[in-house]
């Protein structure tokens, strides 16, 4: 407890300081999220050197010598905003083919704006992300949850949108339950809940179990906005997850999905944005049989095409895409028809607070699972009521229990679920 309230009070220092040069929230995140990732990839240059040199072969260092982490961070003021001028411009591109060097372009922006400030204030930015804990797995994973309670302090409305309440993102990921060795996929992966959950998820179902070595799942993701990107992807690299495929992009193009490598997985889990759109461009979505008003359908579709011959997927649905009519209710239909839905869950209402009070359910689906029997579950028992901008929250580890509920042989039955297995299948 002593040690949560002092990373609260550094938290609370460290947006003090930047607040005062007129920094807002949002752009405070975003450069101590590029000043997290370029320390991780100074020390992961240093473990890749080092094994180079055990194995007595060549190393070429991700980021010239003079650029790295190690090299500036307890400079002198005028000195770090040198380098980091340097690193601006280098910061253009990318500095590796693969892996969150790829993604370094991220940062332009936000260093680019840490150095409109006066060096002092850099220099305080600079020593925060210094002191944390970062030189082993376990200080990475101390490093997120400090970097969690960041986000939170800075939270808006707005980010809520990309960012699944953290109960919702355990339930959904116990649902598909990933396995190690699979591949899993969000195609809206926001600030990267469902990929470290399945991640985390994968990692303790292999305790103590003789294993293959290297990850735990073969995660991949698709963020259509940049900034969100750069946050979910400092998360996967605290929690261990550098490993993850990402890609900057609309995971509802074409396109996009012929030009990513082993575009089908095991397991999709996703939270598609609520009330979103479809733009009605006749050539845009040509690969949807069904091109429904809103985004949660296509969502749907495209979760289905990318499943493996036997995979599986957890898709939050807004409960309007349950009983409306017209293109949504033949898509309802087709997938019924089709085997493919086997369960829907329905959540309490406010799960999804402060973004959106819409009520919300959880759809199971299978790419070719040939279900006859369609389960119903209301698993409002199993949360806490909202209350107020608080969301709905579900009750201690229960997660799991309720999957097991889910997946179990039978399940009790209510008047609500059959009401609404009667809607969905009509």
């Amino acid at each position: 407890m002593l040690k949560l309230a002092r990373e609260e009070a550094d938290i609370d220092s460290i947006l003090a300081v930047l607040d005062v040069y007129g920094l807002d929230l949002r752009e405070i995140t975003d450069i101590l999220a590029s000043l997290i990732l370029l320390r991780w990839l100074d020390q992961a240059d240093g473990e890749a050197a080092a094994e180079a040199a055990f194995e007595e072969r060549p190393h070429q260092p991700m980021v010239p010598p003079r650029l790295q982490w190690r090299s500036w961070c307890s400079a002198e003021p005028i000195e770090m905003a040198d380098r980091l001028g340097d690193l601006v411009q280098r910061a253009t591109g990318k500095f590796t083919d693969t892996g969150p060097g790829a993604h370094l372009g991220l940062l332009h922006e936000p260093l680019a704006r840490l150095l409109q400030i006066n060096p002092a204030y850099m220099v305080d930015a600079v020593q925060w992300v210094a002191a944390l804990p970062m030189e082993t797995p376990s200080d990475r994973r101390a490093a997120l949850q400090v970097f969690d309670a960041l986000l939170a302090k800075a939270a808006t409305p707005y980010d809520a949108a990309s960012a699944t309440p953290t109960s919702v993102a355990r339930l959904m990921v116990a649902l598909a339950d990933p396995r190690p060795g699979e591949s899993f996929f969000d195609p809206c992966f926001g600030r990267a809940g469902f990929l470290v959950s399945a991640w985390q998820h994968a990692e303790a179902g292999r305790l103590g179990r003789i294993h293959r070595p290297g990850p735990p799942l073969d995660l991949a993701g698709v963020e259509i906005n940049q900034r969100t990107f750069l946050l979910g992807l400092t998360r996967l690299v605290l929690a261990g997850a550098s490993s993850a495929r990402l890609t900057l992009g609309n995971s509802l193009e074409g396109d996009l999905v012929r030009r990513t490598p082993n575009s089908s997985f095991d397991v999709i889990v996703a939270n598609p944005p609520i009330g979103a759109k479809t733009q009605r461009d006749s050539g845009r979505h040509y690969q949807f049989p069904f091109v429904t008003p809103d985004l949660t359908g296509m969502f749907v579709q495209q979760i289905i095409a990318q499943l493996k011959p036997q995979g599986r997927a957890v898709v939050a649905v807004p409960d309007g895409f349950l009983f409306r009519s017209g293109v949504e209710r033949d898509l309802r239909l087709s997938l019924i028809q089709h085997g493919q839905v086997e369960a829907v869950i329905g959540l309490p209402a406010g799960v999804f607070l402060p973004y959106t009070s819409v009520k919300g359910s959880l759809l199971l689906l299978r790419k070719h699972g040939k279900v006859e029997r369609i389960r119903m579950v209301d698993a409002s028992p199993y949360f806490e009521p909202a209350k107020g901008k608080r969301p709905a929250t579900l009750i201690g580890a229960l997660a799991d229990q309720l999957a097991l509920v889910v997946r179990g042989p039978a399940l009790p039955g209510s008047e609500q679920a059959r009401a609404l297995r009667d809607e969905v299948t009509a």
